[in-house]
């Protein structure tokens, strides 16, 4: 399957730590950087091409694919999300696609516990009062017995469950036999407090939790979004929560990143917000867990075994 020397292709942030752990490899011919000099230079000879879609880090894909020649074979997303990858003419390759499925879940289930108890335990209110140095007793709510709906039951949402599980939640899966009847998903949505969502993104998944979805949940449920951040519709989400339909939102991705200095979501006391961070670890380093699964990757593709994380082109994930 592979030459003498493997050609492979780094397209990566220029700084990414973990990138120097390719340095190192044996029987390599490495190309490292994501200008479009070395990408013009190296993607016609690149037989791997390791591939990170960070904000502001690389070109997007669409950009690369024109460059790449016939030697390609295999194409790894240093993150789980591919939909910024995918091209159609790279769908309809014989290419094989493999991520970083389930590298980055567990900070992500610690983000999905702290957006229940954030709300269940008035975080903001609780700051707000400290530094006013304003004793002002209040209640709370307990997490234990609530109802936690998680759209997209893979690595990440198997995950999440299994945090929020231990704060002693019920779980409902919602996967796409549930989303695929609209009707059917609303009716389950009315018995969630929690609507954590884990999906990926695919045509039959982007602003699947629109207005409707939000009229449909129990009024006051809370919203956590640590999958893909068009997957919900930003501008029904924002009238939900000044509705109070939506008692609150936890997020982690949105529909354009890095998110606008005049988007709603940075003045909204009812929105927690990360900048798509809350799973870029420090110890372990999040870098180095995603070379990991690279580098596991590579071993077996080099041996001709079937790659750990493959990518279903078709399905989008």
């Amino acid at each position: 399957m592979t030459r003498t020397r493997l050609r492979l292709l780094a397209i990566v942030p220029p700084g990414l730590p973990a990138a120097a752990r390719l340095r190192s490899l044996r029987r390599v011919e490495l190309a490292l950087g994501s200008d479009a000099a070395t990408i013009a230079r190296a993607a016609p000879r690149a037989e791997v091409i390791l591939y990170s879609s960070l904000a502001g880090g690389t070109p997007p894909f669409r950009e690369v694919w024109p460059h790449t020649g016939l030697d390609l074979r295999w194409v790894h997303s240093f993150e789980a999300g591919v939909d910024r990858l995918l091209t159609p003419e790279l769908v309809a390759s014989p290419v094989l696609v493999s991520n970083a499925r389930g590298v980055y879940t567990e900070s992500l289930g610690e983000f999905a516990v702290l957006g229940v108890l954030w709300f269940a335990k008035q975080a903001r209110r609780l700051v707000e009062q400290q530094r006013a140095r304003r004793w002002e007793q209040f209640e709370v709510e307990l997490a234990r017995g609530r109802t936690a709906m998680v759209l997209g039951y893979g690595a990440v949402g198997q995950t999440c469950a299994r945090a929020l599980r231990r704060l002693g939640m019920r779980i409902v899966p919602l996967g796409r036999a549930e989303t695929a009847d609209r009707r059917r998903m609303h009716a389950l949505l009315a018995q969630a407090d929690v609507l954590l969502a884990a999906a990926p993104l695919t045509p039959a998944t982007r602003h699947l939790l629109d207005a409707a979805a939000f009229a449909a949940l129990k009024p006051g449920a809370i919203v956590i979004n640590v999958g893909r951040g068009p997957v919900v519709d930003e501008a029904a989400l924002i009238a939900a929560l000044g509705a109070k339909q939506v008692g609150g939102a936890a997020l982690d991705v949105f529909e354009r990143e890095p998110l606008p200095p005049e988007h709603p979501f940075w003045a909204m006391e009812n929105v927690l917000l990360s900048p798509h961070a809350t799973d870029r670890t420090r110890a372990p380093h999040w870098t180095e867990l995603g070379m990991r699964c690279f580098l596991a990757n590579l071993t077996r593709y080099r041996r001709g075994s079937p790659l750990l994380t493959p990518v279903d082109k078709a399905a989008g994930y």
